[in-house]
């Protein structure tokens, strides 16, 4: 479904009341839009009211400089965006210039962020990331395995990806889309900047 001239101005006259955003379901209840279809015509709109790429573009860059809060499934963290790349958006069947996403996204996460996981315990992001199963057993009396432990990496992922499509997205009408790297951080690092010299870099790519 395409929004007709109506919807669009009466959806402009919204944001002008309560602020730009694409996080506010009440639009398309209100409007009776259409999540999938509308998607990419509510971006466009959010990029062109913002002022143009080149204004959420800068406006991307300065959230994209301070620290990102992930609170989500248990996981509480914050992490930090060294990198990325803005582009057109090639994720589209019929590629459009006016679309953009963001693409090889760095991310540095704060070990000091925690995790309450299936066990009902709360787990430093340190801990999980440097203790064996078996360590953490005696620690915690915990009973994660390694395979338990690979999937808080990848949930750790998920987590990184849905904040920023909060964050981003939803906000700026820029997809977060290509690969994201993740690197371990040390919580200094959270009060005095980035330190480029940071653990061993792990990737995923989204889908």
């Amino acid at each position: 479904m395409i929004m007709d001239s109506k919807q669009k101005e009466a959806i402009l006259k919204y944001w002008q009341k309560n602020g730009p955003s694409l996080l506010d379901h009440r639009l398309r209840k209100i409007y009776g839009l259409d999540e999938h279809s509308d998607w990419n015509e509510f971006r466009r709109m959010l990029v062109d009211y913002l002022g143009g790429i080149i204004e959420v573009d800068t406006l991307v860059k300065s959230r994209m400089s301070q620290p990102f809060t992930a609170d989500c499934g248990g996981y509480d963290f914050e992490f930090k965006v060294k990198d990325y790349e803005l582009t057109n958006d090639n994720t589209l069947e019929y590629h459009e210039n006016d679309l953009y996403m963001i693409d090889d996204i760095f991310c540095v996460i704060d070990p000091s962020g925690t995790a309450t996981l299936f066990d009902g315990i709360e787990y430093p992001l340190f801990d999980l990331q440097h203790l064996t199963s078996t360590e953490l057993q005696k620690k915690y009396n915990s009973q994660l395995d390694i395979n338990d432990l690979d999937e808080i990496f990848y949930e750790l992922l998920d987590c990184v990806k849905e904040t920023l499509y909060e964050e981003i997205t939803m906000k700026y009408g820029v997809e977060i889309g290509g690969e994201v790297y993740i690197e371990e951080g040390k919580s200094q690092e959270f009060q005095s900047g980035l330190n480029e010299n940071i653990g061993k870099i792990k990737k995923i790519m989204f889908t």
